[in-house]
């Protein structure tokens, strides 16, 4: 079974060994040696209700316990321990219940060990993107990701980082337009300050003075976050998204741009339209990457960096 797209509710979908897992549950130890907990590997929340209606995904404090009973051929029946009714997918509500065995006789459940599962991020043409997951992932190779290293006058600063992700760690995303995989992986990750705040379910945020990523004046940066239809400071982020609040207290910055350490301010919306392959300056020479303000050839197309 998978979470559903908000996260707070259990939903019951087809299972084929074929595809990849749309969301992933770590049976973890209850305090009884008898006793499990459902983690959903995504979002980091506990299975805390099967009862249809409520809200079904919780802290650990608030989880349900279940019991299992062997069925035979790896199946199994899964019981609510405090209730001591067996979890059904029922199919009328597309919800997971649980029921006395009056009702319903127990469902079977084939428990199938989950190794490789992974969250598609999409780059829009505009070449960037923000993520955070609850899970620790790999990069992919084409992916460049930065956290935000410092802030000043209307700029943030950027710092790659490599490797693998850390769960639980917004970055920002460059790279071309396109979908990515980014695979859970077991290997450690250094655990990093990115500078940024993100939610892995979608939900209302009320703070003052948010930042969301965009176009502002052609350029990718931090605009004010729409509060458009919510209460005053707040406004909704998409699950597995970041959002930037400056610790600064700066007055009516309209926006932050980028720098990339001491070089670029301001990256034009062209920079990343397509993948770069060669980048040249006014006097012909080709350079690896663009590090201070100018005229640069970039795929063949004249690039402003101010």
């Amino acid at each position: 079974y998978a979470a559903n797209r908000d996260h707070t509710q259990l939903v019951f979908d087809e299972c084929d060994p074929t595809v990849t897992p749309s969301a992933a549950f770590e049976i973890v130890a209850g305090e009884k040696s008898y006793e499990f907990k459902l983690k959903n590997v995504h979002t980091q929340e506990y299975v805390r209700s099967f009862v249809s209606g409520e809200r079904h995904m919780g802290t650990e404090a608030e989880a349900t316990a279940i019991t299992f009973k062997y069925l035979g051929a790896n199946q199994y029946a899964v019981y609510g321990a405090n209730n001591g009714n067996p979890m059904h997918a029922q199919e009328a509500y597309n919800v997971i219940v649980t029921w006395n065995t009056s009702a319903y006789g127990a469902s079977s459940w084939n428990i199938v060990e989950v190794d490789e599962f992974s969250h598609t991020l999409n780059v829009t043409d505009a070449g960037w993107a923000t993520i955070v997951l609850g899970f620790n992932a790999i990069i992919p190779t084409t992916v460049k990701a930065y956290t935000i290293a410092s802030q000043e006058d209307g700029y943030v600063t950027l710092a790659e980082a490599e490797g693998v992700l850390a769960a639980n760690v917004p970055v920002i995303v460059n790279a071309p337009a396109g979908d990515y995989e980014f695979a859970y992986t077991t290997d450690a990750a250094t655990v990093i300050e990115s500078g940024l705040q993100g939610t892995l379910y979608k939900r209302d945020i009320t703070v003052a003075g948010a930042y969301v990523l965009g176009l502002i004046d052609g350029k990718v940066g931090f605009g004010k976050a729409t509060t458009t239809g919510k209460a005053e400071g707040t406004f909704t982020n998409n699950a597995n998204k970041a959002y930037f609040v400056p610790t600064n207290t700066q007055a009516n910055v309209a926006s932050y741009s980028f720098r990339f350490g001491e070089g670029t301010t301001g990256v034009e919306n062209v920079v990343v339209e397509n993948e770069v392959k060669a980048i040249y300056d006014l006097t012909g020479r080709c350079v690896e990457a663009i590090t201070a303000p100018g005229i640069y050839v970039v795929n063949g197309k004249k690039v402003l960096v101010k």
